[in-house]
């Protein structure tokens, strides 16, 4: 370096280090955010699906089938529900209860695929018809 300062060669270089450098790095940082914005939107799917499994049988009643259920910022549940066993109609009656697989899947906002699916098996009421 001389007393005048940089020449405008070193500025160039030194600029095109600085190009080069921010290309290389670029692609990390964009894949850093993007997985970010994953890992918030997994996170978001599960609490929904986990709330909603636990609605199940208090605010949403146990009955054969699948239907959607609205939720929170524009995301839906899809929730399907069957008893086991149908076949053991006369344990059931017994006991008056059944054993219920219960599947819910979390769909974002604009989606009809499911970020996240819980299933589970519950013990609830028995099913209409069975007695």
């Amino acid at each position: 370096m001389n007393s005048r300062g940089f020449t405008l060669l070193e500025v160039l270089v030194a600029l095109v280090i600085i190009a080069v450098v921010l290309g290389a790095a670029y692609p990390g940082l964009g894949s850093a955010a993007r997985t970010q914005g994953r890992v918030a939107e997994v996170l978001a799917a599960t609490a929904h699906a986990e709330s909603t499994l636990a609605r199940i049988g208090t605010e949403l009643p146990m009955r054969r089938g699948t239907r959607e259920v609205a939720l929170a910022d524009g995301w839906r549940a899809r929730v399907t529900m069957h008893p086991i066993r149908e076949g053991e109609t006369a344990l059931w009656a017994s006991l008056a209860r059944a054993l219920w697989h219960l599947r819910v899947e979390a769909l974002p906002p604009r989606s009809n695929e499911a970020e996240v699916v819980l299933e589970s098996l519950r013990i609830g009421p028995v099913p209409e018809g069975w007695l």
